[in-house]
C-alpha cells in the first residue's frame, strides 16, 4: 500500500465482508490499494463466499478471513473484526470505492473521549454512466447526513468506524437483522453512552444496481429491514410512507414527460417503484411476524 500522508493518527483495522466472483475481488483489492495506509493499519477481507476466490498472501496486502455460508454481511463483518489488532475498526462494503485519504480524514479532528462510532459519508460512483446509477446519485446526495441528521443519528455499515472495545461492548452486528443493521448498531452505541460524530470529508464512492429487479429487491430488503428495526426500538424506527411518494412520482412523472424532460419522468417512476417496493417489504415482514 501507498504511505500514509498523516504520520499521528491511530492505526486503523479495516474491515470488508466480500461475497462475490473472482473479478470482483479484484476490484476490491485494486480499490483497497487506493487507501494511504501508514505503518500498523491492518487490511482484513471476511470472504463469505462458497469457495475462496479472493487472492490471498503478502502480495495482496490484505489478511483473508473465511466465514462459512450461510452468506451474510452482517456475521462477516463481526467474524473479520475478531481479527483486529487495532483499537479502531473501519467497516466498508466491497462494493465502495475509498477516497485515498480517508483514514487520515476520520481523524482530521480528534473524537472526543466518549465518542464510540464515526460515520463517514456515502457518495455515488460518478464512473457508472447507466440510467439507474444515474437516478440513485439524483437522488443520494450524501447518504450519510440523511441518517446523522434523523431524529436519533445512526452511519451507513458501508463507511463506518467504530472504537474496537465498544463494538466489542455492545456485540456487534445483529446478525439476525435483514438490513438496518448499521443503526440498529449505532443507536445501541449511543445508547451505552458513547456519542457518535460526523466526518462529511471521510468519503466512499458506492457502486449502485443498474438492473431494475435489482433495485426492486433492494427496495424490498430495505423495507424488511425496517420492519425488523421498528419490532425491535419500536416509533424510534419509522415504516416507510407509500401514498404520498406514490402520488409525487406519477404526477412528476406525467409533468416532465409533458415537457419533454424524459429521464426525469422516468427518475419520477423509478422513485414510485422504490417507494412500493418498500412498502411492501415492510409489510411482508410485518405478516410474517404476525404469523408467528
Amino acid at each position: 500500500m501507498p504511505p500514509a500522508t498523516n504520520k499521528t493518527r491511530p492505526p486503523v483495522t479495516v474491515v470488508v465482508p466480500f461475497r462475490g466472483d473472482r473479478a470482483a475481488a479484484e476490484r476490491l483489492l485494486e480499490n483497497l490499494a487506493l487507501l494511504l495506509a501508514r505503518a500498523g493499519d491492518q487490511l482484513i477481507v471476511a470472504d463469505n463466499t462458497p469457495v475462496s476466490v479472493v487472492p490471498d498472501g503478502p502480495g495482496t496486502g490484505v489478511e483473508l478471513v473465511r466465514v462459512p455460508a450461510p452468506p451474510s454481511a452482517r456475521r462477516a463483518r463481526n467474524v473479520g473484526a475478531r481479527g483486529a489488532v487495532n483499537d479502531w475498526l473501519l467497516f466498508l462494503d466491497a462494493d465502495c470505492r475509498p477516497d485515498p485519504g480517508l483514514l487520515d480524514e476520520y481523524f482530521a479532528l480528534e473524537p472526543a473521549a466518549r465518542c464510540g462510532v464515526i460515520a463517514g459519508e456515502v457518495v455515488g460512483d460518478g464512473s457508472q454512466p447507466e440510467m439507474l446509477a444515474r437516478w440513485a446519485r439524483s437522488r443520494r446526495g450524501m447518504m450519510a447526513r440523511f441518517h446523522v441528521e434523523g431524529t436519533r443519528p445512526a452511519g451507513i455499515a458501508g463507511n463506518l468506524m467504530l472504537r474496537r472495545d465498544v463494538f466489542e461492548e455492545v456485540g456487534g452486528f445483529e446478525e439476525n437483522a435483514r438490513s438496518e443493521a448499521d443503526v440498529d448498531l449505532c443507536w445501541r452505541v449511543q445508547d451505552a453512552g458513547w456519542t457518535l460524530e460526523y466526518r462529511p470529508a471521510a468519503t466512499v464512492a458506492h457502486g449502485d444496481p443498474t438492473r431494475l429487479g435489482d433495485v426492486w429487491r433492494q427496495a424490498w430488503m430495505y423495507g424488511a429491514g425496517k420492519r425488523w428495526l421498528r419490532a425491535r426500538w419500536g416509533s424510534a424506527a419509522q415504516p416507510p410512507r407509500v401514498l404520498q411518494p406514490l402520488v409525487r412520482a406519477v404526477g412528476g412523472a406525467l409533468v416532465w414527460s409533458l415537457t419533454a424532460r424524459f429521464e426525469r419522468a422516468l427518475f419520477k417512476l423509478v422513485d414510485g417503484l422504490v417507494a412500493a417496493g418498500g412498502w411492501l417489504g415492510y409489510q411482508a415482514a410485518r405478516a410474517a411476524t404476525f404469523r408467528r
